[in-house]
C-alpha cells in the first residue's frame, strides 16, 4: 500500500536522505495509517488532540483559525507532499489551535508520534535522519510564523501587499508567478478586507508596478514596487 506514494513521500524533506529501499523499511516500522476525505471535510477541528505526524499524500487542505464568535481567518493552505502536526505532538497538551479543512478530494497519512522518536525493534538507522529531517523542518516552521507576524503587523493595506508579492517573488526566482493564494483567501491571509485590497491591487496595476490575472502576477516595475 505505501509503495505507490513513494515518489511523493521521497520528495518531502521529512524523508530527505534516505533511499527508496530504506523509506519502504521506515514506513514499516513507522505503521502509519492513511484516510480518505471528500471536498469540504473536517479533517481536524479546533481542540483537537494532535496524536499523529501527518502528511498531505494527495489534494489540498486550509488551515482555518475560528474564533468563538463564529468569525474565521485563512491561516494557510497545505497542499500534495506538506506535512502538519509536527510541531504539536511532542507537547504535553497537544491540542490543534486550529481547524483544518479538506479543499478537494484528500489523502492523509498519519504517522503515530510515538513511532517518531528513538530507534525501532528493528535498530533501523534511518530513524535518525527522520528525526535531523524534522527538527530541520521546525526550524523552518519557527521562521515562516515571524513572516506571518510580519504581515500582521503592517499597518498599511499597500505595504503589506508589497511585501506579500516581494515575498512571493522571492520564491519564484521569476517576475511572472502564480499565487499561492486565490482574492478570497489572500484577503484572510493578510486579515484584510477582500474589496478594498481588490482596489489597492487595481491602484498597484495602473500605477505600473505589477499586472495580473487572477492568481498569475507579473511584475513590470520592481524599482517602484520596491
Amino acid at each position: 500500500m505505501f509503495k505507490d506514494y513513494i515518489k511523493i513521500l521521497s520528495q518531502n524533506q521529512l524523508f530527505a536522505n534516505i533511499s527508496t529501499k530504506k523509506l519502504e523499511g521506515l514506513l514499516t516500522c513507522l505503521n502509519p495509517v492513511i484516510k480518505d476525505y471528500t471536498k469540504s471535510e473536517y479533517i481536524v477541528l479546533r481542540g483537537d488532540t494532535a496524536r499523529y505526524l501527518s502528511v498531505v499524500l494527495q489534494g489540498s487542505i486550509s488551515l482555518i483559525k475560528e474564533s468563538y464568535s463564529g468569525s474565521s481567518s485563512l491561516i494557510g493552505i497545505l497542499k500534495q507532499g506538506d506535512i502538519f502536526g509536527e510541531a504539536l505532538i511532542f507537547m504535553d497538551k497537544a491540542i490543534y489551535p486550529v481547524s483544518i479543512l479538506s479543499i478537494e478530494n484528500t489523502k492523509i497519512m498519519y504517522i503515530p508520534k510515538e513511532k517518531i522518536p528513538g530507534q525501532c525493534e528493528n535498530t533501523c538507522s534511518h530513524h535518525n535522519i527522520l528525526i535531523k529531517n524534522l527538527l530541520e523542518i521546525l526550524s523552518k516552521k519557527v521562521l515562516m510564523l515571524n513572516k506571518k507576524v510580519d504581515y500582521l503587523t503592517i499597518k498599511s493595506m499597500r505595504q503589506k501587499l508589497v511585501t506579500y508579492i516581494l515575498d512571493e517573488y522571492k520564491k519564484a526566482g521569476n517576475p511572472s508567478f502564480t499565487l499561492p493564494h486565490n482574492r478570497n483567501d489572500l484577503a484572510d491571509f493578510l486579515n484584510v478586507s477582500r474589496s478594498s485590497m481588490s482596489r489597492e491591487l487595481c491602484r498597484m496595476r495602473d500605477e505600473g508596478m505589477i499586472t495580473f490575472d487572477r492568481q498569475r502576477v507579473s511584475i513590470v516595475d520592481l524599482d517602484k514596487l520596491r
